[in-house]
């Protein structure tokens, strides 16, 4: 589906970062398919939220919500690609960077899939 911002021409040539949308795509289809409704962007951050507890609990069944623990400097995987938490309590992303260009978003650079 076409995006309102492609057509304001004083974007042409914007820059700036967003979510993996293939990741977004694959979980608004499926989200779709199984409850009939498209997700709002607030579904994915509660989605997100829920999947970091489970992987918490698989991974740390004693203490999962110990400090150390929630500040894995190797993040998480959520809908829209990784993230991590940091110790002045900021949540940081891999996004991808994008364009406007003649009424598309070109990827300038893809989301990292790992935090360096």
């Amino acid at each position: 589906h076409e995006h309102r911002t492609l057509r304001i021409s004083e974007l042409e040539n914007a820059v700036f970062s967003a979510l993996d949308h293939k990741l977004l795509n694959v979980f608004e289809k499926r989200f779709t398919k199984r409850y009939g409704a498209v997700p709002s962007h607030v579904t994915t951050l509660a989605y997100d939220a829920l999947s970091l507890i489970v992987t918490l609990v698989r991974h740390y069944p004693e203490n999962p919500f110990a400090r150390q623990n929630l500040l894995n400097p190797n993040g998480f995987l959520g809908i829209g690609g990784i993230f991590r938490f940091t110790e002045g309590g900021a949540t940081q992303r891999g996004l991808n960077i994008l364009r406007v260009h003649d009424g598309n978003f070109d990827v300038i650079k893809e989301a990292p899939k790992k935090f360096e």
